[in-house]
């Protein structure tokens, strides 16, 4: 067995790290994330495994909860348990942009009533930074899963732009630009994969722990400016995301269920990600084949494209 590994239930009440041959606990540090010590004023864009989760760990590896110490009741303490669980918030500030590759599957929606779903291979890249950019490029070789190029220009009034194929979307805007639930889940996406709730870059955000008394896990409100609301279900032993839930229309939300994480320069990733949506139209399986932290992204990556057609 890799002595690099790290195990751990997700249910289990308590955590260690192997290496070197040798079975270390992890303490659990207080870090308070500044986001939520200054008011919490300014912020900004899993299923839980069944068996184990593996995590490749380095001499950098942030510290786990090894157990509950008190239950979080305010906004404050639970985004601080999340601070420490993915890392530190030190190493999470250290972040300005982000290159991801993947590989994945879509599944296909049918018409309404009909179960039947077809398996499209996919594969793409991903460029985000601190400051709420982003851009998407995911590839098919199927026409029922046409190529996506997905932009978002950040800052404090964010813009975002979709083509699908050498169109642009939806239907007859020709510029693809992003309009309503769209444009609004699309800026608390990046506004949640950029760690700008730790960080408070970006966009302002309101946060509230919701977590009801005697619940088995946690649960985090997020409301960024501009943004859809996110409802973030928290792990009581770990502290790390079951999953996140984006939007307000609950027949219209859109989930990510994030596992298999990875430590990339002290910062907890996962390696997988599932992502949906309520409506059932939406199912796509990511797995991150290449994660760097602070590269370079390519000159006007987050300029609004121009359709073909």
């Amino acid at each position: 067995m890799d002595r690099g590994l790290y195990h751990q239930s997700s249910r289990s009440l308590s955590t260690a790290i192997l290496h070197d041959g040798r079975r270390y606990a992890i303490p659990v540090r207080e870090e308070v994330a500044s986001a939520a010590t200054a008011g919490v004023r300014r912020c900004r864009p899993a299923v839980r495994t069944a068996l184990c989760a593996l995590l490749l760990f380095s001499s950098a590896a942030p510290r786990i909860a090894a157990s509950t110490p008190s239950r979080p009741r305010t906004a404050a303490q639970l985004l601080n348990h999340l601070a420490i669980a993915l890392g530190g918030l030190a190493n999470v500030k250290k972040i300005h942009s982000l290159y991801f590759e993947f590989q994945g599957e879509e599944l296909t929606a049918g018409p309404p009533g009909d179960t039947f779903r077809m398996k499209i291979p996919i594969e793409g890249s991903e460029w985000l930074t601190a400051q709420g950019d982003d851009r998407i490029e995911q590839r098919s070789a199927s026409p029922v899963a046409p190529s996506m190029l997905t932009v978002m220009e950040g800052g404090a009034s964010p813009k975002g732009w979709v083509l699908v194929g050498d169109q642009g979307w939806p239907s007859g805007n020709s510029s693809g630009q992003m309009q309503g639930p769209d444009l609004s889940q699309a800026i608390s996406r990046v506004y949640w994969n950029t760690f700008a709730y730790l960080t408070g870059s970006g966009v302002t955000a309101t946060f509230a722990n919701t977590s009801t008394t005697n619940g088995p896990d946690y649960t985090l409100k997020i409301a960024p400016a501009g943004g859809a609301t996110i409802m973030v279900s928290i792990d009581s032993t770990t502290f790390l995301p079951l999953n996140v839930r984006i939007g307000d229309d609950p027949d219209n939300l859109r989930v990510l269920v994030p596992s298999h994480w990875k430590v990339v320069d002290g910062v907890l990733f996962p390696l997988e990600l599932h992502f949906r949506d309520t409506s059932g139209q939406l199912d796509i399986t990511y797995t991150y084949t290449k994660i760097e932290v602070n590269a370079s992204p390519p000159k006007g990556a987050f300029a609004q494209p121009t359709p073909s057609v």
